[in-house]
């Protein structure tokens, strides 16, 4: 209407991630009536399908390029950027870069990031609010970590000051283990810089404060959540609250605030503790992550809040102030997250390929977040983190939570790929989910305690889906079929003869064919089958999926092929060395982690592959030819 004044311009919020955390931040900017900018890159734009505007980016690198990405703000007239987790969600160059065009940075200030990004610098912050921290030093080499080792003793940790995400972080029990677990980190370290801490572990838990922080320098805690279980510090199962008293919690509460106000902190944060639950003064800060974090979903069950609406609030409008929100007094119920994960649960490398069809399982209490399509395929490479779901229960109780997690991975479904799907069986029908008040960092990195819970998630979930296969009756007529997805760590032998036998985890569960009806394998098997030598049942497999066994350079047993992708990050063996069985013979860096190749027994190395520091190799390629060691002539 002629005449009437125009309203306020609508915020414009340049999401600078991908995947499900740029799904949900695009959502949140829709019903905040505020418009999204989605970036993407060839074959990864499902995270595109709502944003107001999607642009596409040169190469996945272009994530980290904070020229490109201010320069698109800028051209775009966006208000803010939200950086989501992961890449330059931690980084005060880009804050900066941004704040210098007068851009939002939805997060905190670029000098905030600086102070609390740097892990050394966060310390200096829990010293000056006189928050419990471990004894800790600056190192430059490794005569600096063994003199470190003298003082405190064994065992330490060596860190990445700029290391995020679990990344950078190795434990060292003796003091031959410091030269090469000191230059592990630093090549997790983006600024090769590392520092020395005492290590706290056993009968310590992990524990995170969620905090909110406006720009009227209100700060306020939205409870914790426990992330005790991790594999490489990697986080694997989280749930809220945690399995602590609440007076265990609340100094932990009291110095993330302190903490907070101390910096001026504007955004969501996470701070993060040491706690021993034998003692009950036993607790150090560990860290700060100055983001939202992918277990963000957990709080906002419990809470009763959206978490990334709030952020968008706090960081892009000058008048919200926490004071006038209304805010939960306490917990309501509990809620457990399961990362699902496209890889080898056991090893940690990502299982690439295409994800044919999947099936994400619904019911009360059960939230999914995921980047999948419902009605396309999806490719997973290795160039993107490998988490592809997020599983979230919630209940009036712990158990009813753990019951209903159970309940969602059973009824998961990805067909194409590999999933840590029996892993997240296996933990959670563990004695120590039962429990939690028993777990502490230490509990899945006990010698063979990961592959004990897969093979047991496994063969769970081969028997669930053992017994669904029933239903397909003994009248001879065949039922609709009924996809079944093999969990990890199962391997197949197919023999000719009468039929085949499948072999199901390390215990030998047999599914056994007694009968070829028709045979496509393994798009389409029909078969009367017995499952461990019951009565046989027709039944239809369809999609089969599992961990076959990864072919190597050569079917020579003196070839040495690395099981997974990845790019070369040091090739430890050299012509003519004599070799211990598991001695390393080469490193590969995939996404966050290193993983190693080792020797399959004593020999000599007779040839090294021509692989050059920071190429990509497949699953399967040569890493070395291996020889008998001469024996000694009599």
């Amino acid at each position: 209407m002629k005449g009437m004044a125009a309203g306020p311009p609508v915020p414009r919020i340049l999401v600078s991630n991908r995947g499900e955390i740029a799904m949900r931040i695009i959502q949140a900017c829709n019903e905040l009536g505020m418009e999204s900018v989605a970036l993407y890159t060839d074959d990864d734009r499902a995270h595109c399908q709502h944003a107001t505007v999607a642009i596409r980016l040169p190469s996945p690198a272009a994530y980290m390029d904070i020229a490109h990405i201010v320069g698109i703000a800028t051209r775009g007239k966006c208000t803010a950027v939200a950086p989501g987790y992961g890449y330059l969600s931690e980084s005060a160059a880009f804050a900066k870069a941004l704040e210098d065009q007068k851009i939002i940075f939805a997060g905190p200030s670029s000098h905030v990031l600086d102070t609390l990004g740097d892990k050394r610098k966060a310390k200096e912050v829990a010293r000056a609010t006189n928050v419990p921290i471990l004894p800790s030093v600056a190192v430059q080499n490794e005569a600096d970590i063994q003199h470190f080792a003298m003082d405190v003793g064994f065992p330490i940790m060596i860190k990445a000051q700029d290391g995020g995400g679990g990344r950078g972080i190795r434990i060292v029990r003796s003091a031959d283990e410091v030269a090469p677990l000191m230059q592990e980190a630093l090549n997790e370290s983006p600024g090769r810089l590392i520092f020395c801490e005492k290590a706290a572990l056993e009968g310590y838990k992990h524990i995170e404060i969620q905090i909110l922080g406006d720009r009227h320098g209100e700060v306020r805690h939205l409870f914790e959540r426990e992330c005790s279980l991790q594999r490489r510090f990697q986080k694997v199962i989280e749930f809220a609250p945690s399995s602590l008293s609440p007076e265990r919690i609340a100094p932990l509460i009291a110095s993330s605030i302190a903490m907070a106000k101390q910096v001026g902190y504007v955004g969501l944060g996470t701070f993060e503790f040491l706690v021993n639950a034998r003692r009950s003064d036993g607790y150090y800060f560990m860290e700060c992550n100055p983001r939202i974090q992918v277990e963000h979903t957990i709080t906002e069950q419990i809470a009763g809040v959206d978490l990334v609406a709030l952020l968008l609030k706090a960081t892009t409008d000058y008048k919200f102030k926490l004071v006038d929100e209304p805010w939960p007094a306490r917990p309501s119920g509990y809620s457990i997250q399961c990362r699902v994960n496209a890889e080898d649960p056991t090893t940690f490398e990502v299982a690439q390929g295409i994800i044919t069809s999947h099936i994400m399982p619904g019911g009360a209490g059960i939230r999914v977040d995921t980047l999948l399509h419902s009605t396309k395929t999806h490719k997973v490479t290795d160039t993107f983190d490998s988490m592809i779901a997020k599983l979230v229960t919630t209940g009036q109780t712990y158990e009813q939570a753990r019951q209903r997690a159970i309940y969602a991975v059973r009824h998961l479904q990805v067909d194409g790929i590999v999933t840590n799907q029996a892993l997240l069986m296996g933990l959670l029908r563990s004695g120590m989910m039962r429990r939690p008040s028993m777990l502490d960092i230490r509990s899945l990195s006990i010698p063979g305690m990961l592959e004990r819970l897969t093979s047991d998630g496994s063969v769970y979930l081969v028997q669930f889906r053992g017994a669904a296969q029933k239903r397909l009756g003994h009248d001879g007529k065949v039922a609709k079929p009924t996809p079944l997805a093999l969990a990890a760590d199962t391997s197949t032998l197919f023999r000719k003869g009468d039929g085949y036998t499948l072999t199901v985890a390390q215990d030998r569960k047999i599914l056994k064919i007694e009968r070829i009806l028709k045979s496509n394998f393994p798009t389409h098997l029909s078969a009367d089958v017995s499952l461990d030598g019951g009565k046989p049942q027709k039944m239809v497999l369809e999609k089969a999926s599992g961990n076959a066994a990864l072919e190597r350079a050569s079917a020579d047993k003196n070839h040495v092929a690395s099981p997974f992708n990845g790019i070369l990050m040091e090739m430890v063996a050299e012509e003519g060395e004599e070799v211990e069985k598991g001695d390393v013979l080469a490193v590969f860096r995939q996404q966050k982690m290193e993983l190693e190749v080792r020797a399959p027994r004593a020999g000599i190395i007779k040839r090294v592959a021509s692989i050059k520091v920071g190429e990509q190799v497949g699953a399967g390629s040569l890493v070395c030819v291996m020889q008998d060691e001469a024996k000694p002539k009599l």
